[in-house]
């Protein structure tokens, strides 16, 4: 299915009607976290970008608490490029609507000869712009992508905008060593696992101060939502291709 022909599927748009909040952000459900941002949660209409070392340490647990807010407001979330296959079990332990997510793969049909890291660079030029689509269409609440090459300043700017017209919440994971690249984005942090807790250091925080914290370890199984899963429960999963590549 292409990505153009999902967002007009009217069950998309049914889900929308009942979005609109005007709420500036969104509780992280993490006590310590919400103190220190200026609009006490995860700025919506804007940009997060979140780097790790490495998978696994928790990164996505970090978010499990909005993201169980929103879809048990029926508000629809899409994750885009993952890893790995979510594991359903893991996120319905959490409190997440499996009916509510949709998994975009933005797949592209390259032939024989292409180097791979030709293929793979095109592949994340199509993560991003399937993701752009996502959050402009005004449809999801929350969109969250995976990278895991260097993107450049235009491409995280294109988000944080599109975040602005779709008044969503968009989320990069990004790999750590993009620490060091400016970004528009309006809250950057980095994630480390440090002593049975989840270090964050906030190293951008639009409004607000640069913070270090730490959160409770997450629980086992919530860190495990990625895991591969082939008897995975979650139904909307679609390979979302474009017809045509404007420039990124």
């Amino acid at each position: 299915m292409s990505l153009e022909a999902l967002l007009k599927h009217p069950a998309l748009w049914r889900g929308r009607q009942q979005h609109s909040s005007g709420k500036e952000s969104l509780s992280t459900g993490h006590s310590k976290l919400d103190a220190v941002l200026p609009s006490h949660g995860w700025p919506i209409g804007a940009l997060t970008e979140i780097m790790t070392a490495s998978e696994g340490i928790g990164e996505l647990s970090l978010l499990m608490p909005a993201l169980q807010t929103l879809t048990r407001q029926q508000q629809w979330i899409a994750l885009v490029a993952p890893p790995y296959i979510p594991y359903a079990p893991a996120l319905t332990a959490a409190g997440i609507a499996l009916d509510r997510i949709l998994i975009v793969d933005a797949e592209l049909n390259n032939n024989s000869s292409t180097s791979n890291n030709n293929s793979n660079g095109n592949k994340q030029q199509d993560d991003f712009w399937a993701t752009e689509q996502l959050l402009r269409s005004g449809i999801f609440s929350a969109v969250i992508l995976w990278t895991v090459r260097s993107s450049n300043d235009r491409q995280q700017r294109r988000l944080q905008l599109a975040a602005e017209q779709g008044k969503a919440w968009a989320v990069c994971y990004r790999p750590e060593h993009a620490v060091k690249n400016a970004s528009p984005a309006s809250l950057r942090m980095s994630l480390r696992h440090h002593r049975q807790h989840l270090q964050v250091d906030i190293i951008k925080n639009r409004g607000g101060k640069l913070h270090m914290l730490e959160l409770p370890k997450p629980n086992t199984q919530t860190n495990e939502s990625l895991e591969v899963n082939n008897d995975t429960q979650i139904t909307s999963i679609i390979s979302a291709t474009r017809s045509h590549k404007p420039g990124l």
